[in-house]
């Protein structure tokens, strides 16, 4: 019994020491605020216009990997991004 309760008490000792990092714990309250967003953005517009939107992720990482890690890009993923972009242009004005 008693090592069960050791166990237990350093999964959750180590289980606060990841939520606090300080990287873990920012993506946590992003996410939480991106879906809050999503939910917003689902109450005010349908859902075939905001579902587009999504698709901007791609572009937002893979320019993120470029400026933060200094990721090389080759071309071929910038004209990836270009057709993404292109995508998501022809499907909002529709």
């Amino acid at each position: 019994m008693t090592g069960e309760i050791s166990l237990k008490g350093s999964v959750i000792g180590e289980l606060f020491k990841l939520v606090l990092n300080p990287f873990v714990f920012s993506g946590l309250v992003l996410y939480i605020i991106s879906t809050i967003v999503w939910l917003i953005a689902l109450s005010k517009t349908t859902l075939s216009f905001v579902f587009p939107f999504t698709a901007l992720i791609f572009v937002l990482v893979m320019l993120s990997a470029r400026v933060i890690f200094l990721e090389p890009i080759p071309a071929l993923r910038y004209f990836g991004i270009l057709l993404i972009c292109l995508g998501f242009l022809l499907s909002s004005l529709a």
